[in-house]
């Protein structure tokens, strides 16, 4: 093999390697049907955008799942960032929705976040049952309407951010 040609191949994998890593989304992907497991471990590293349609991750119909955003991550939505039922999620990266950053439907959310999570035109987190919210110092919530909506029983919010 020509060994100019042998270097350009190896060149353009070399590229697509790093364009795939680059651009890894939240594993496993969301189903609606049949919806993952409860307790299923989520990991979102590189870039997620509308992997699960208008929302960058989840489904309404993802129950008990266990979410980490991972540092240098960013999880984005034409209308949620995070989209479930109710799960425990770790935020050390960015949420972005285009109406809200976390939107959780009808159960329980367990939220640490020490990153950014924004909603565009509605709310950074945004809850219609019981939430547990531990804003860190170095995390920012905020939204074009509230940074926090909670329209539940039971909402435990601790807020460390820094002003």
């Amino acid at each position: 093999m020509d060994r100019r040609l042998l270097r350009h191949a190896t060149a353009i994998f070399a590229l697509l390697v790093a364009a795939t890593q680059a651009e890894a989304a939240c594993t496993p992907a969301a189903t609606s049907a049949p919806p993952l497991p409860p307790g299923t471990a989520v990991t979102c590293s590189g870039i997620t955008t509308n992997q699960s349609g208008t929302n960058g991750y989840g489904t309404v119909s993802q129950t008990g799942l266990v979410i980490d955003v991972q540092n240098a991550a960013s999880v984005t939505g034409t209308l949620n960032g995070l989209h479930f039922s109710d799960a425990v999620v770790s935020n050390g990266a960015v949420i972005t929705g285009g109406s809200d950053g976390i939107n959780s439907m009808t159960g329980f959310a367990s939220i640490t976040n020490s990153g950014s999570i924004f909603g565009t035109t509605g709310t950074g987190v945004r809850m219609e049952r019981d939430l547990a919210l531990l804003n860190n110092a170095t995390g920012i919530i905020g939204g074009a309407i509230n940074g926090v909506s909670v329209f539940a029983r039971t909402a435990n919010v601790t807020n460390f951010e820094l002003k």
